[in-house]
């Protein structure tokens, strides 16, 4: 059925001529007498009787008239409603993170984001990598947000922002007085880290294997403020990425020899067979225009762990690319 033909026809209803609709509709009288004409040949039933000066339903034309006013009216709504999607007016995104990445890297974003566009909400999630890819892959989540993840060739991903990771000690400790912390020196203290299948834990792993050491762990938590309490109360030591102890009073950040592979990858991630909707379409551009427009992450070079080669050059990874 014409939706343009059913809209004339009610407007005849409610206007009780073909006159003060064709007023209404802002169209000549005789495209009006056209568009009846040709729905009664449509439906096979007479819709009006035709009076001097104004018109009245017929039995068939009071039935499509009570069904047809609500759905017009909900086709209308509908339309509005993919307008004002399509303009960032309404609509939701769900997002999947770890705590740290919430935390260091999403906070602010995120809330810029929700100021600038108050009728999309933001619903955000919180769990580990293979939990955040699960989630994506069944598109439980429009957006997942992971760090430093090789991700399987049915999954987009996109590298949002790159973060240094360094050592976290007490104000009063005597590490890292001169400005930098070797890997040996860092795997001799006691350590609070996060627990298995972290970044940050196999990082610390990693390079107790290559040194030939066994990390010192007395305090394990997946929450980074357990971690910085720890290392400010003299405890352990920890590694964080760089903006985790800004504005932590009690603790001092430390360098760390940086080698490939270290550095925490920001990274969003979703179907390849679902394309992103707009709203998640303009958050991700938010993400990636914020992250990379933030002060550098960076703590500083350092010296490799035991050598005196330089440090090699960052890992570039074309946006959209998986990485490892």
């Amino acid at each position: 059925m014409n939706l343009r033909r059913l809209e004339v026809f009610v407007t005849v209803a409610t206007a009780g001529s073909f006159s003060a609709a064709a007023d209404r509709l802002c169209i000549a009288q005789s495209a009006v007498s056209v568009a009846i004409r040709d729905l009664e040949a449509e439906l096979g039933s007479k819709l009006f009787v035709r009076g001097a000066r104004a018109v009245a339903l017929t039995e068939s034309g009071r039935l499509l008239l009570a069904r047809s006013e609500p759905a017009l009216r909900q086709l209308k709504e509908a339309a509005q409603e993919v307008i004002d999607l399509e303009q960032l007016e309404v609509g939701q995104v769900r997002i999947a993170a770890p705590v740290v990445v919430t935390q260091y890297s999403l906070a602010q974003p995120l809330a810029t984001f929700a100021a600038k566009h108050r009728g999309i909400r933001l619903r955000v999630v919180q769990a580990g990598a293979r939990q955040i890819e699960g989630l994506v892959q069944r598109h439980e989540v429009d957006l997942g947000i992971v760090a430093d993840r090789q991700f399987p060739h049915e999954l987009e991903s996109r590298l949002l922002q790159e973060l240094d990771n360094v050592a976290i000690v007490a104000k009063s400790s005597p590490l890292g007085q001169n400005g930098s912390l070797t890997w040996r020196e860092l795997l001799q203290q006691p350590l609070a880290l996060f627990p298995p299948g972290y970044h940050q834990r196999a990082l610390v792993e990693q390079h107790a294997q290559t040194l030939h050491m066994r990390p010192q762990v007395v305090i394990e938590a997946e929450n980074p403020s357990v971690l910085l309490e720890a290392a400010r109360l003299g405890l352990a030591a920890t590694t964080l990425p760089a903006p985790a102890a800004l504005g932590v009073d009690g603790v001092r950040c430390v360098p760390l020899p940086q080698r490939q592979g270290d550095r925490l990858l920001v990274v969003a991630c979703w179907p390849k067979a679902v394309p992103l909707g707009r709203a998640a379409q303009a958050l991700l551009a938010h993400l990636e225009q914020q992250l990379r427009a933030a002060p550098s992450a960076r703590a500083g070079t350092g010296k490799r762990d035991g050598t005196d080669q330089p440090r090699r050059a960052r890992r570039k990874v074309p946006a959209g690319d998986s990485m490892s």
